[in-house]
């Protein structure tokens, strides 16, 4: 397992600050058509910063341009792109939180089916199709980007089931209704990666938008070094448990 943080394009401090934290892949959201020439930039500015680009996120597979932006990730080498939207659909905030920060309320989502043509078409350019999960059926799937906060013991069997193979694990935590710290919350993180382990998940690790802390920016940089550390150790548990 690894950390994959994600990251708006254009805004080189989110690439510093991950090379800063010791991780070292990215997923990055493009606010702009997804041709060619941008992909290209993206590639170099990440390799510039010495960072490896895993894929890309926010991939709308309804939007008319979709077939293009597939065929050109694949001319252009990304080999993964994600469903996930979320990340800047943040709802208003309240000082409820572990020491008054701010936390959002968490809509249970389920998300739209995976769309079979895209599928092939990713297939056919060598691309994988990490679609948001949990979803509407219980039908096969190229692969999923897994929400955490969201799973349940019920999805938890059908995953099982699909047998579709989870490239990103998307982590985050809550306490009922209401957002919370990765660890303070009715989720623990590192039995949820164990018994995702034993489910043969080998894959990205990333996170949702963390609470607002106080003296934080709008991208949370405080927040996200807190998250950081917590996966970092609970990976490191994992990983020496696996050797003895």
């Amino acid at each position: 397992m690894q950390i994959v943080m994600s990251v708006d394009f254009g805004h080189d401090d989110q690439l510093i600050f991950a090379q800063q934290l010791g991780v070292n892949n990215v997923l990055v959201r493009i606010n702009q058509s997804w041709n060619h020439e941008i992909i290209e930039q993206v590639k170099n500015r990440v390799k510039q910063c010495g960072l490896i680009l895993v894929g890309l996120e926010g991939f709308d597979p309804k939007h008319e341009c979709a077939d293009n932006s597939v065929i050109a990730a694949g001319e252009t080498g990304v080999t993964l792109l994600s469903t996930f939207m979320k990340e800047n659909n943040q709802n208003i905030q309240r000082p409820i939180g572990r020491g008054n920060a701010l936390v959002s309320t968490i809509k249970d989502e389920i998300y739209e089916d995976p769309i079979e043509s895209v599928s092939h078409l990713a297939k056919k350019n060598n691309v994988k199709i990490a679609w948001t999960y949990p979803y509407v059926s219980n039908k096969p799937s190229t692969g999923i980007d897994l929400q955490i906060t969201e799973w349940s013991k019920t999805q938890e069997r059908q995953l099982a089931q699909t047998k579709a193979p989870v490239y990103i694990a998307r982590v985050g935590n809550r306490i009922g209704k209401n957002q919370a710290f990765l660890d303070d919350g009715e989720i623990s993180l590192p039995q949820t990666l164990r018994k995702l382990q034993s489910l043969g998940f080998s894959g990205y690790i990333a996170t949702t938008p963390p609470p607002g802390l106080i003296d934080d920016t709008d991208w949370r940089h405080k927040g996200r070094s807190h998250d950081v550390g917590y996966l970092k150790a609970i990976i490191q548990t994992l990983e020496s448990c696996q050797g003895h």
